[in-house]
């Protein structure tokens, strides 16, 4: 791992070098160019990159390898060809061939010498050996080309995988009104892999671009250069590019033309696609009608869809079958269906589904879960022994296991096997998985009968996996107590009954742990694990929120003695409390829960909860403890909470949590506007900032750079000059007294500003323009501009260029001078003043 106590090991370790992560991964080589890069962006030498990445363990190139990079590989890493950020990164990949085919023309070499050159830095670079070899090739229209917007400027066209570049073609040859073979041959001899165009037309119409895209929009994404296009695209196609229709026959012909024009393009259609018949529409429209809705190609086609359709129209179910793997349907019913569909039987396979748009027809699955109760209830509905309706669906072609039922069913059994005891809706019991405790004691209790009698009846339904629950009669009490909520309501416990409902109960009813414990074996539960010693403490009903975990309001989520109390909980109800972390930690384990986070601080911080959610309010999801934190995440919890970033990460490593960086003593310093660790705390900061911390720390400003790169600042490089002092420190600062708040970076300060600065360092306006210049703050001054004009300016305040006469008395009121004098030295400071015969005398002073 990289030292996280050295911000240049963090800089040159990290995939973007900006010192966070994600970070170079040891297991796999570094390319050239991340040294290259890491040394122009710390200021060193290739090899001393190379020879410390080496130290920590990293793969690099050889001196030799790295010796022998070209004199102008540092400008080749640089996006500007320029030799400095921003750098090219290997995510920029499906943009390199349009990028090198940009920097040959700026360099003015071959494009494949250059593809080749990146090949050597490490970059992956897409068939080198496919750029052409003369620059030549690379002019002013082939720019435009590999441009995304076809503007011969940034953003680069990206090559998509799977490659989409024949709608490419298309759009742009109707741009650029060229024919679109031929914009093809310029991408080919350009070195892209173009896709045949089939018999394109000489000119692109606005229906050939919308054929081609994934919207049918005429705009990218495009379809696949080497996809069959689906019969669900046609139909969009249809849908969407011609004029809309009713009449099935009318659909399914320009289905059919779209498939022949989409070919004449050079995309591939399903052969039964292309030759698509309203026969054919009827069969795939979910309602049978040759409309939309149509069956969905990516989900499978109900059986009883295909059984439904050869019954109204007097089909062979197989040969449906057949032509739907023509369409283009790969999710089809299995194995052999009945030659011949009866109508009373398929009535057997169909139920009636409730949406919001109303009842719906559906149909049994042809193999699932879902046979049980769709035979109990059809038995139960139509008086045909479960045995008869099994049979007869097996005969249609449904795959149901062979299962002894009773002879005869009632809708009374269809709520047994119902687990919220419904006729129609919720989860139904598995024959094949155990039925839960609860289920068995919940239905004695709704039917009034004894549990022997649901387990009997249970049995005899084939539920063979039943619990041990003994026979009794099932009491208002006993359902309070297997409920979540101890209300008897609609969330219960599964067989295993966690701690906390143990101690819920304990709570409400007085009773003690092994109490509670023994009413849940009596009534058949097992799984029940306690602490190994008894509770030192009582149980209160206040004491229910320090293990009452979740945000359901009516559904409570109690744990187990063993489960984890996730951090954020225990620090919300510490920050309720107005307690510390490890005040709720220690009852917690008096309770008897035994899993609790091992870092809960002696000292409360009401921010706790902000300082652990993933959207850094006071309520979950809460941070993974075994994640690192990010720096944005810190920056954002400073700026909720209004406190120092510096106590931010250090409350988060008290709380157990891992930074991106090593937090430093000195680190409150750099995060104090006025570096002395207190507020006013950091946020965007110009260089007056840089150099007072460096100045505070004895640091020099490209360390404190560097280090506030690694807290989680954007990097900015210094100016030119190397040499800073107190005096760059004083103009930097609006106030010009060395303290925040300071001038804000590549911004233009006022004219006011430089005189004042000018003032309070005994230099002249010019030089202290240049010197601001200098520390990267551009600055034009008037020719005729003094420090005399200061009263003038901080009379003006915060007035336009524009002026207006009253504007101009009013100054020579509170300045003395005459209207005239005011009028004339704003007009030289480059104000607009009023074109008017203003006084030549000062005001008169009143006598005391």
């Amino acid at each position: 791992m990289p030292n996280t106590h050295d911000s240049h090991v963090l800089l040159i370790t990290s995939v973007y070098l900006d010192g966070r992560a994600p970070m170079l991964d040891p297991a796999v080589p570094v390319p050239v160019h991340h040294i290259l890069q890491a040394a122009g962006a710390g200021g060193h030498l290739p090899e001393d990159v190379r020879s410390q990445l080496a130290e920590l363990g990293y793969q690099v190139p050889t001196s030799g390898e790295l010796a022998a990079v070209p004199d102008d590989a540092m400008k080749l890493v640089s996006y500007d060809l320029d030799g400095a950020s921003p750098w090219i990164k290997t995510h920029f990949a499906p943009r390199m061939r349009a990028y090198i085919l940009w920097a040959a023309a700026q360099l003015e070499r071959p494009p494949v010498e250059l593809a080749a050159a990146y090949v050597a830095l490490g970059f992956p670079v897409r068939d080198p050996e496919r750029f052409p070899a003369s620059v030549d090739e690379v002019d002013e229209d082939a720019l435009v080309l590999v441009s995304d917007r076809l503007s011969g400027e940034w953003p680069w066209y990206e090559e998509t995988e799977p490659a989409t570049l024949r709608g490419r073609i298309l759009w742009a040859a109707a741009r650029l009104e060229e024919p679109p073979a031929e914009i093809a041959a310029r991408y080919a001899r350009l070195g892209y892999r173009t896709p045949g165009l089939g018999s394109p037309p000489e000119r692109v119409s606005r229906r050939d671009r919308l054929l081609a895209s994934d919207y049918v929009d005429g705009r990218a994404p495009w379809l696949g250069d080497d996809a069959v296009v689906p019969l669900s695209q046609i139909l969009t196609i249809v849908d969407r590019a011609e004029d809309d229709t009713k009449e099935t026959e009318e659909t399914a012909a320009r289905a059919v033309r779209a498939c022949r024009d989409l070919t004449g393009l050079g995309y591939r259609v399903e052969p039964g696609v292309a030759e698509v018949t309203a026969d054919d529409l009827v069969l795939i429209s979910q309602e049978m009608n040759g409309a939309p809705p149509w069956l969905d190609q990516d989900e499978p086609v109900p059986v009883g869809h295909v059984l439904c359709f050869a019954q109204k129209h007097g089909r062979n179910p197989n040969a449906l079958v057949i032509r739907l793997s023509r369409l283009g349907y790969r999710h089809l019913p299995k194995g052999s269906l009945a030659d011949h569909v009866d109508a009373d039987a398929l009535a057997l396979a169909g139920y009636t589904r409730t949406t919001w748009e109303g009842d719906k027809q559906a149909w049994l699955e042809q193999d699932g879960p879902g046979w049980f109760p769709h035979v109990l209830k059809t038995a139960a509905r139509t008086g045909i022994p479960p045995a008869e309706v099994m049979d007869r669906l097996r005969a249609l072609g449904y795959r149901i296991p062979e299962v002894t039922l009773p002879s005869t069913v009632s809708a009374e059994d269809v709520r047994l096997v119902n687990r919220s005891f419904d006729d129609d809706n919720g989860q139904w019991l598995d024959l094949t998985g155990p039925v839960p405790t609860t289920h068995v004691l919940r239905a004695a209790h709704a039917r009034g009968v004894p549990v022997s009698a649901v387990l009997s009846r249970l049995a005899e339904l084939g539920c063979a996996r039943l619990p041990a629950v003994p026979d009794r009669t099932v009491t208002e009490d006993d359902l309070q107590l297997i409920s979540t909520d101890g209300q008897a309501s609609y969330n219960w416990l599964e067989d295993t009954v966690p701690y906390g409902r143990v101690l819920h109960a304990c709570a409400t009813t007085g009773r003690s742990v092994h109490e509670i414990a023994d009413r849940y074996r009596e009534l058949g539960y097992t799984d029940i694990v306690l602490p190994d010693t008894a509770l030192s403490v009582s149980v209160s009903e206040d004491d229910l929120l320090l293990f009452r975990l979740g945000t359901d309001e009516w559904v409570p989520h109690w744990p187990g003695v063993d489960e984890e109390i996730p951090l954020g909980h225990i620090l919300l109800r510490a920050s309720i409390e107005a307690v510390a972390p490890a005040e709720i930690g220690r009852r917690l384990r008096a309770l008897g829960f035994r899993n609790l986070p091992a870092a809960l601080p002696d000292t409360p911080f009401p921010g706790d909860p902000v300082l652990v959610s993933q959207n850094r309010r006071p309520t979950g999801p809460w941070l993974d403890p075994a994640d690192t934190v990010s720096t944005d995440h810190i920056w954002g919890a400073s700026r909720e909470l209004g406190v120092s970033a510096y106590d931010v990460a250090d409350r988060l490593l008290a709380l157990g949590y891992t930074l991106p960086f090593t937090l430093r003593a000195e680190d409150r310093l750099i995060l104090s506007l006025n570096a002395d660790g207190s507020a006013p705390w950091l946020g965007a900061s110009g260089l007056g900032h840089t150099l007072l911390a460096a100045k505070v720390l004895g640091r020099t400003p490209a360390e404190i750079i560097t280090r506030k790169t690694v807290l989680g600042f954007p990097r900015h490089d210094l100016p030119e000059p190397a040499g800073f002092d107190a005096e760059d420190i004083l103009v930097l600062s609006e106030g010009l007294d060395s303290r925040a708040p300071w001038l804000d970076r590549d911004t233009t300060p006022t004219l006011l500003h430089v005189l004042r600065a000018a003032r309070a360092t005994g230099r002249s306006p010019q030089e202290t323009a240049v010197r601001l210049a200098r520390l990267g703050h551009e600055v034009t001054l008037p020719v005729s501009v003094r420090l005399d004009d200061i009263p003038l300016l901080e009379a003006l305040g915060r007035n336009g260029r524009d002026l207006e006469i009253a504007h101009v008395l009013g100054i020579a009121s509170s300045t003395g001078r005459s209207p005239a004098e005011v009028a004339a030295s704003l007009t030289a400071l480059g104000y607009a003043v009023p074109d008017a015969a203003f006084p030549t005398a000062r005001p008169v002073t009143p006598r005391a």
